[in-house]
């Protein structure tokens, strides 16, 4: 994976600046804020079918989502999220987080058990 960055002084004429997506199967332009470009190797799906460990790590997954959506889409969460944020975090990153840490109260069945 290469990291390039377009902010900063001689850095305005960069090769992949604006370009994003994949080019054939091979590899993956991406642009983040703040100026950076990631180029990667393509990842393509598996074929080994998914342990019970990681559906249910999907699903713990999709509910912390869930949980993020919400507090974005709420103005008054939203702002309340954004004051404690540092750096480039983003309050759908916090809210993922702490759904995902356990740190909400009252939200039962966050933690699936496996077996």
């Amino acid at each position: 994976m290469a990291i390039i960055r377009t902010k900063g002084k001689g850095r305005k004429d960069v090769l992949l600046a604006g370009v994003s997506g994949q080019i054939g199967k091979s590899i993956v332009v991406k642009q983040y804020k703040g100026g950076r470009i990631v180029v990667a190797n393509y990842s393509g799906k598996s074929s080994k079918k998914p342990t019970k460990a990681q559906k249910a790590q999907r699903m713990l997954f999709k509910y912390a989502v869930a949980y993020a959506k919400k507090i974005n889409n709420d103005p008054v969460k939203k702002a309340a999220y954004a004051r404690k944020l540092k750096g480039r975090r983003t309050v759908f990153q916090a809210g993922l987080s702490e759904f995902l840490k356990g740190k909400i109260p009252g939200v039962p069945g966050r933690r699936p058990t496996i077996k």
